[in-house]
């Protein structure tokens, strides 16, 4: 996986986990800056839509930056806007406002 954050490229692998009975999809990211974190999406149905919700277990495991640079940095400047911004699209995608992301 790939984005952009004002002009910085980040990329990362993740193993995806469905669980379709709980509405849920989960994420290991297992390389890149973001090794180690869980990402869970949580999409709940409301008549005709779908609520989607994005929760990171921000534990940053073994990293030498410390907690602080790891949440509020990392996690505020980079993680919440990539997570934002997927939102953005995937909504723009499904409502039809835009076409598909190209590859």
């Amino acid at each position: 996986m790939a984005a952009h954050r004002d002009g910085f490229h980040v990329r990362w692998t993740a193993r995806q986990r469905l669980e379709p009975h709980q509405h849920r999809i989960h994420f290991t990211h297992v390389r890149g800056i973001s090794r180690g974190m869980d990402v869970t999406w949580f999409l709940d149905a409301d008549g005709p839509l779908v609520h989607v919700r994005i929760e990171h277990d921000l534990t940053w495991r073994g990293w030498p930056i410390g907690p602080w640079i790891a949440t509020y940095i990392i996690g505020e400047v980079f993680v919440s806007h990539i997570a934002s911004k997927t939102l953005r699209t995937l909504k723009q995608y499904i409502e039809g406002h835009d076409a598909p992301p190209s590859r």
